[in-house]
């Protein structure tokens, strides 16, 4: 799963990195929450999001999970079942996005130490997202996730669904490119293991 990402804007792509440098200058609540933390989102964050609109790329601030039952905050869709998911299907075909991030954190199922998972020849990468309007007015989006691969199911069995350069992300966001097509790549990703911190997420996963 995915339950928590970093952004780092000074290592975004020119073209994206002016996007967000907009975006902050904005006034947007993101911009002091997740800076103090060092450019970390976690869930229940709003968050600078990249949408294709009129073939042009732009961002827009979204809260990051859906409420499920019982209140429950869905974070992740899986990308093998969330064509048949009521919730998702619709986003597959209407509410496509993509997650500018330099790495994910994730927490080791054995023992829940903290690990940054960061690309290992670009400076930054995109996450797979779907979105929607919630009943509070606010746009809302998930990740999707894969089964992990390689050296990364040691850390926890599932994965974020990565798009490795902007080619990928804007062919995600035109539907040019199919759920089963990314889960096929393979990116080379390192895995750093962060301290002693122990925090095991219990968050959403539909």
């Amino acid at each position: 799963m995915c339950g928590r990402y970093t952004l780092m804007v000074e290592f975004m792509p020119d073209e994206l990195r002016a996007l967000l440098t907009h975006f902050m200058q904005s006034g947007e609540e993101w911009s002091s929450q997740a800076l103090s933390k060092g450019g970390e989102i976690s869930p229940g964050n709003r968050a600078p999001v990249l949408v294709l609109a009129g073939g042009k790329l732009q961002i827009q601030a979204m809260r990051w999970g859906l409420q499920g039952r019982a209140g429950r905050l869905i974070i992740n869709a899986r990308s093998e079942t969330a064509h048949a998911k009521p919730m998702f299907s619709r986003m597959l075909s209407e509410g496509r996005c993509a997650l500018p991030a330099a790495g994910y954190f994730e927490w080791r199922d054995s023992d829940g130490r903290k690990h940054l998972i960061c690309p290992t020849e670009a400076p930054a990468m995109y996450l797979a997202g779907l979105y929607r309007m919630e009943a509070d007015g606010e746009l809302h989006f998930v990740v999707l996730t894969r089964e992990a691969y390689g050296e990364h199911a040691a850390v926890h069995g599932r994965m974020p669904l990565i798009l490795p350069t902007g080619s990928e992300a804007r062919k995600w966001l035109s539907g040019a490119i199919r759920v089963e097509s990314l889960a096929a790549l393979r990116p080379e990703l390192s895995i750093q293991p962060l301290g002693d911190e122990q925090m095991r997420m219990d968050l959403g996963e539909f």
